[in-house]
């Protein structure tokens, strides 16, 4: 969607997996998915926003009243003190045949969302806070921009699409008779998997991290990466110390292109090219190995910088589990630079080169994806 809209090198941050929610809802998140248990909807919460200018909580209401509701439900309505229905939606609430609390300014807007079974609400940034935590909800569109939302989380199955506020008092009393606790708990599932709530950390890591970017390799990065491949600092530090042809190098390109479980990456900051990183997984379960150099002449503090920004995206972006790396006994640097990411050692193997000419000896490493995202 942004392409030719944003320049090459920048890094979109859209979707789900970016959504900026408060650390609240991270914080209950577990606590409302394990309280997903088969029931049906007997807390059901109404949230149209803070201002809620249309008065979609008004019909809401409205159509419950002839719903057919358990006689244990009860329902809370969250609103903001300036909207301008305040005193309507209170006297609506008193008349109901079932508690309704009216919170008006919540300080603890999270731990309601996590409380109830279901929600009815607009399909405004507060859905992904009801994804976050699991909640099935019914969406009204308040908005035309929250129409391609909308739409998006019903194929999804998180939720149940009630159209525009015109269209409440037809399809609410429809959708409401056929949600029993099967429905909720299919609908909670998808919700779930949707949104976890770290968005917002993602960005900030983003953000923080000395402005460097991690993206994938492209065909036009082949003649530079070939360039650093093949200086003498670097191919004196690999099994295979040749100088790589221009069609070797193509053909590993294409293979690596083939290969769903390499991932070739390029860290830049601020566009300019730091290094390049691959990582391979070999194993199911998310443990993969990695390879890297940093550009030839790069100022100082660049290997640090890449090898952070890269694990960071290895662990968080593309979900492995363990990185393992391999580091010559003689390549002192390298396995210094390890230990100072982090990586623990774990031994000493023989390894021959491609060629089967040159056995080395070598360290390995580990990194559990665990401890990273603990220390940082």
């Amino acid at each position: 969607d942004y392409a030719g809209l944003v320049p090459q090198h920048c890094v979109v941050l859209a979707g789900t997996r970016y959504a900026l929610l408060r650390s609240e809802f991270l914080a209950v998140r577990e606590h409302s998915l394990r309280r997903r248990a088969s029931c049906g909807p007997n807390k059901i919460l109404i949230s149209m926003g803070g201002v809620d200018q249309v008065n979609a909580t008004g019909r809401v209401l409205q159509v419950l009243h002839q719903c057919t509701l358990s006689q244990d439900c009860r329902l809370m309505v969250l609103m903001g003190a300036r909207a301008p229905w305040l005193d309507e939606i209170r006297r609506q609430a008193a008349a109901l045949p079932w508690p309704c609390e009216v919170k008006v300014d919540a300080p603890n807007v999270a731990e309601l969302v996590a409380d109830c079974d279901l929600a009815i609400g607009a399909a405004g940034g507060s859905a992904w806070e009801r994804c976050a935590l699991g909640v099935p909800s019914l969406l009204v569109i308040t908005a035309g921009n929250q129409q391609d939302v909308a739409s998006s989380l019903e194929r999804a199955g998180a939720t149940k699409l009630l159209g525009d506020i015109d269209s409440i008092a037809m399809v609410l009393p429809r959708v409401m008779a056929g949600i029993g606790s099967e429905a909720l708990a299919g609908m909670a599932r998808a919700a779930g998997e949707i949104c976890d709530g770290r968005g917002a950390g993602r960005v900030a890591d983003m953000l923080c991290n000395w402005g460097v970017q991690v993206r994938e390799m492209r065909e036009d990065d082949l003649v530079s990466v070939l360039r650093w491949r093949n200086h003498p600092d670097i191919r004196r530090r690999m099994y295979d110390s040749h100088e790589v042809s221009s069609f070797e190098h193509r053909e590993w390109y294409a293979r690596a292109m083939r290969d769903r479980h390499r991932h070739l990456l390029i860290i830049e900051q601020a566009g300019v090219p730091l290094g390049f990183v691959q990582f391979t997984e070999v194993e199911n379960g998310g443990v993969a190995d990695w390879g890297f150099y940093t550009v030839p002449g790069a100022p100082r503090g660049s290997g640090n910088k890449l090898g952070t920004a890269a694990l960071d995206y290895a662990f968080r972006q593309l979900g492995f589990r363990k990185i393992r790396g391999e580091v010559i006994v003689s390549n002192e640097p390298s396995a210094a630079f390890h230990r100072k990411l982090g990586f623990t050692d774990e031994g000493i193997m023989q390894k021959r080169s491609s060629d089967d000419l040159i056995c080395h000896e070598v360290l390995c490493f580990e990194m559990e994806g665990s401890d990273w995202l603990e220390r940082h």
